[in-house]
């Protein structure tokens, strides 16, 4: 693996080439940059390179890989394909060649360094071939490898080296890792770990997505790999992350409206349903299958719902399904058998075995749950209102309400109570007549937990529209961490809880910096939730279930679906600067403001990913390339201003106020709100892109990704 030199050796007093510009250089923002240096430290390697990851702040802007003799393998140097660049990495590595040609002694001291970690690494003094006399070799930008030389590397820096010799064999005249050795490899102690996530992601898009045998391989792959010991349970859990990550990947891809996406996906299932959920197919892992489909979000297909009842009604008594099928003990008794803590527990249990049933079987089942004698089954039942299935749901809901099932418990109550407001209006109605019902019953509502001492972070909004939110909650004997994640469109998402130990919420906060997370306010956080319930009834898409867990842990029961106005708010916003601050309303402050906006995308982590990256980008920037040798960007950055960002200006005012909120919501603010207002009034007000500096600077970074996809395609065929 390759690890920072200051990692290596923590004590040494190595200075971190630092470079400051004071102006604009290409596309590099002025500011200060760090080349960081990172080296393999495999045992016996003598790959005589080092990879450079060049920092903004916590920002990685480019990730450049040098080989230090020019007639070695990979010499570059040359952006390593298989990491996230930014749109300044190109002229990021133009400069480092530079410094690399003018200033023999960095490249001097990377060799000794080199050559301190194999010593410290190999436990003896290096004895590997000179290098070239730093300043003897002009060095150059050189095209990056096939990704299969990269997809190669990156599996023996994270797995090991390999079968023998493969390091010496070309490229073409043998296969391809198999899917088995590569989840060998990465299944290696920490190996999933090892990577960014961003170099796990390119390492699946290239071998996964692009090879669709791949993916056939890796779904024949899972049923053989039956976890006897901790080894193999390793190696099961690599192969479904690498589900989990195609997945993913699949359903970005659908929404960015990729050719051929919906093909692969609808191939991935099909290949599923005949490795996975045969009918003599392991119940055990079809249920985890079954897990990562569910976290994912992605569609189900009829296909795979078909191959799944069928396993089920194979296991169970019914011949056809036409009957409801039992499956051993009845599904009451295996739930309370199973171990859960927490009726949420439950609802994980019983999704992972019966999500892909027909929906009408799968109300028949909860029928019979909500009819149980034991409590906890009916109170795991009654959350199946938040299924992610819309029949089901309203079935539930409507069984609820029917009176012929049990009557709730206190605990179903108070949940119905504070979730009531996060449904359309008829099952609200329904939920409305539940709790009427219970309470003439006699029921009495189980009591709210008291609010704890908390603290509230929240991330920006990226350019997909997603934000999240962590809580932690502290009390005398421990610390609970709830998270929310809701997005642009789609309503909550995604939402946990958990009580981590010291060291494990260490490591969730570990990752914060690259999210930007700020401290906020618990009005801001209420005002999300709540325009992010809207969105979610507004999209017929229900809230996720551990939302109300969240709920519960917090003490909050005041969240109710409420769409944010933009105008509104920005108008709330403008009043209370005319009353505290007027002098920050003149046009020379909003000129300032705005003049500042153009620089976010790169110099401001919380504006990193601004851009758009779907279908409709590369068919502007194809159709304005096609037929010339060479257009100018700034054609390009206008046809993108025009088609794709100002229809969807009530997004992107969407998204400034919510970041002009979060501003004024923060405690150390990395810009001052009233910028951020400024560029979100002027949008509300019409202002036309092209005139807008944030907007220009927005399409500037989406060209220039788009038109880096376009070379990776060609680069690839």
């Amino acid at each position: 693996m390759q690890i920072p030199y200051q990692t290596i050796f923590p004590d040494a007093h190595e200075p971190v080439m630092i470079v400051s510009l004071a102006r604009k250089l290409g596309k590099i923002p002025k500011g200060e940059y760090a080349f960081l240096e990172l080296y393999c430290t495999e045992a016996g390697c003598d790959c005589r390179r080092v990879c450079i990851m060049v920092l903004k702040g916590t920002d990685t802007k480019a990730v450049i890989n040098f080989g230090f003799h020019p007639d070695e393998e990979l010499p570059g140097p040359f952006l390593n394909d298989m990491s996230r660049q930014s749109a300044a990495a190109g002229d990021l590595l133009n400069y480092f060649v530079d410094q690399v040609n003018d200033n023999p002694d960095w490249v001097k001291g990377m060799h000794e360094r080199y050559r301190k970690v194999r010593a410290k690494i190999d436990g003896r003094k290096y004895r590997g071939k000179p290098f070239p006399l730093p300043g003897s070799v002009v060095r150059s930008i050189r095209q990056p490898p096939p990704m299969d030389d990269l997809l190669r590397e990156f599996s023996r820096l994270v797995g090991g080296a390999g079968p023998a010799g493969l390091e010496h064999e070309n490229v073409d005249a043998k296969p391809p890792v198999s899917v088995a050795e590569l989840v060998e490899r990465l299944s290696r102690e920490h190996a999933r770990t090892v990577a960014s996530m961003d170099e796990w992601d390119a390492m699946v898009r290239t071998n996964f997505l692009r090879e669709p045998r791949r993916v056939e391989e890796l779904t024949e792959l899972l049923p053989r790999i039956i976890p006897r010991n901790g080894r193999e349970e390793e190696r099961l859990m690599t192969a479904l992350q690498l589900l989990r990550t195609v997945l993913d990947l699949m359903r970005h891809e659908l929404e960015c409206q990729r050719p051929g996406a919906g093909m692969r996906f609808q191939q991935l299932q099909a290949s599923l349903a005949r490795n996975v959920y045969a009918p003599s197919g392991d119940l055990a892992l079809s249920s985890q299958v079954t897990r990562v489909l569910l976290e994912t979000r992605v569609e189900i297909l009829p296909l795979l719902r078909e191959a799944s009842q069928a396993q089920l009604f194979k296991l169970g008594d019914s011949s056809t399904p036409s009957r409801i099928p039992t499956i051993g003990p009845s599904l009451g008794t295996l739930l309370r058998k199973s171990g859960c803590r927490s009726p949420f527990e439950g609802v994980d249990n019983l999704l992972d075995l019966l999500l892909l049933l027909d929906p009408e079987i799968q109300i028949g089942l909860f029928g019979e749950l909500l009819n149980s004698g034991d409590s906890f089954v009916r109170d795991t039942a009654a959350l199946m209102i938040f299924h992610p299935t819309k029949e089901v749901r309203e079935g539930v809901a409507a069984l609820l309400a029917s009176g012929t099932v049990r009557e709730i418990t206190s605990e179903t109550l108070r949940r119905l109570i504070i979730s009531r407001n996060w449904f359309p209006a008829g099952m609200r109605k329904q939920l409305d007549e539940v709790i009427s019902a219970a309470r003439r019953g006699g029921v009495v509502c189980a009591r709210l937990t008291t609010p704890p001492d908390s603290v509230i972070k929240a991330s920006t909004l990226d350019g997909a529209g997603a934000q999240s939110f962590f809580i932690v909650c502290s009390d005398k004997k421990r610390k609970t961490v709830a998270n929310i994640l809701w997005k642009q469109g789609g309503g909550v998402i995604d939402s946990f809880v958990s009580q981590p130990n010291k060291r494990e919420l260490e490591s969730i906060f570990a990752g914060m910096p690259n999210m930007i997370f700020l401290e906020t306010a618990p009005e801001y956080l209420d005002l999300t939730v709540n325009h992010a319930l809207a969105v979610g009834i507004a999209r017929e898409r229900p809230p996720h279930l551990g939302l109300l867990q969240v709920a519960e842990a917090v003490g909050s029961d005041r969240w109710k679906a409420e769409f944010l106005d933009p105008v509104v708010e920005l108008a709330a916003l403008r009043e209370e600067l005319e009353l505290t601050a007027p002098h920050l309303l003149t046009p020379e402050e909003r000129g300032r403001s705005l003049s500042a906006s153009s620089m976010w995308p790169e110099n401001e982590l919380f504006a990193d990913t601004w851009f758009e990256d779907d279908v409709a980008v590369d068919e502007v920037i194809l159709r304005l390339s096609k037929g010339k040798r060479r257009v100018k960007e700034v054609l390009l950055e206008q046809g993108v201003l025009k088609e794709v960002l100002e229809p969807r200006r009530g997004e992107w005012l969407e998204r400034l106020t919510l970041a002009t909120l979060w501003l004024r919501a923060a405690l150390e603010p990395p810009v001052p709100w009233r910028r951020m207002f400024h560029a979100a009034e002027a949008l509300a007000q019409g202002k036309p892109l092209q005139e807008h500096p944030l907007m220009d600077a927005i399409a500037e970074v989406t060209v220039a990704l788009a038109q880096g996809r376009a070379a990776a395609r060609g680069k690839n065929g």
